[in-house]
């Protein structure tokens, strides 16, 4: 951080971008002396805090991850998506043992399991993930024939719906059993930023003057963190190398675009054995009702992704996951309509 205040970087944290100011947003102007037009592109001049402040900028980087639909439209070409992570404590016996192994990850269902530190154990899944689709201004500037537009947004403070707590149980007693039994000690939702090859969204936007977007991680950006900066700033000077500016440029046509095609996810790396096309807001709202009905009148394999471990407890058999089985319980009293962010959803798992 010093380094950056002598090189004359201020930083700001706290502070919520809620829009990109652009100046004089595109218009046709007629060339003097011909009947020609020509249109102006969009220049973007800085961007909007939640205050109301403006900060100003020749050129405006937007590295914002999974937020980033919510600044610029990239409906086809980039969406949020929510992704299971869970974790368990261990004993000092088993950190010794386990923290010699290497990350194990099942092709066919996406999940994974990190080699734990500090005696906390990770289990996660890559898949196909979940959705918050909610209605947005649409922040392309002078928009008139659609001024509203759906996009998944992160969803921050909840843990994972039951299915993907299931999932995570079910992956331990193939990759470690005996640990499948074990309660999870909390979990929540990580945010990708999916594009549809799971190739980095790195490149000038191609409407907007003064715009770079740095983003599309897929699930795979971290890896690159010692890296990347110097490969962005090589795409903005126009010197990286063919081969990633290729793969990482702007994608000239949107797949889907009122919905993105959970199809044509052709990374290969998502797993076959999950689910594509899930919402946050439906699977919670399926658990939900399940607590509601009861075991008696479900499925058996309605059971087994929602919750099959907690209806042993609500029974009186074998006690897997106090912690969902209170969120069954308070299903059950407050009725179906809980509001996603309500306090029961914020508890769950914590």
């Amino acid at each position: 951080m010093r380094k950056l205040d002598k090189e004359r970087v201020q930083v700001r944290t706290g502070a919520e971008v809620v829009s990109l100011v652009y100046r004089a947003h595109a218009q046709d102007q007629q060339q003097e002396g011909t009947n020609t037009t020509t249109t102006t592109p969009a220049v973007v001049t800085g961007v909007m805090l939640a205050d109301g402040e403006v900060l100003s900028a020749d050129l405006v980087v937007l590295a914002t991850g999974a937020w980033t639909g919510k600044l610029v439209d990239l409906r086809g070409r980039a969406v949020a998506t929510g992704q299971v992570l869970t974790y368990m404590d261990i004993t000092e016996d088993e950190q010794e043992v386990l923290g010699k192994r290497p990350v194990v990850m099942s092709h066919t269902s996406g999940l994974y399991v990190i080699p734990p530190r500090n005696r906390l154990l990770k289990i996660a899944r890559h898949g196909f993930g979940y959705r918050n689709p909610v209605p947005i201004n649409n922040p392309s500037p002078g928009a008139t024939s659609e001024r509203m537009i759906e996009v998944s947004v992160p969803k921050v403070g909840i843990s994972v719906p039951a299915e993907g707590y299931e999932a995570c149980h079910k992956a331990l007693e193939s990759i470690l059993p005996g640990l499948e039994k074990r309660e999870f000690s909390r979990s929540r939702v990580c945010w990708y930023t999916d594009t549809q090859v799971g190739d980095f969204l790195i490149d000038y936007h191609p409407q907007y003057s003064g715009l770079f977007l740095a983003t599309g991680g897929s699930g795979h950006g971290y890896k690159f963190l010692p890296v990347i900066g110097e490969k962005i700033v090589d795409a903005m000077e126009g010197i990286l190398v063919e081969e990633l500016r290729e793969i990482w440029q702007y994608p000239k046509d949107a797949v889907g675009q009122d919905r993105f095609a959970w199809e044509e996810l052709l990374d290969g790396s998502r797993g076959v054995g999950n689910t594509p096309g899930m919402t946050l807001e439906e699977e919670l709202k399926r658990v939900v009702a399940l607590a509601q009905r009861g075991p008696e009148v479900a499925a058996q394999d309605e059971l087994s992704r929602y919750g099959g471990r907690s209806w042993a407890k609500l029974n009186g058999g074998t006690p897997y996951g106090s912690s969902i089985v209170k969120f069954f319980n308070a299903a059950r009293e407050e009725g179906p309509d809980i509001p996603t962010d309500a306090g029961i959803r914020r508890d769950f798992m914590q």
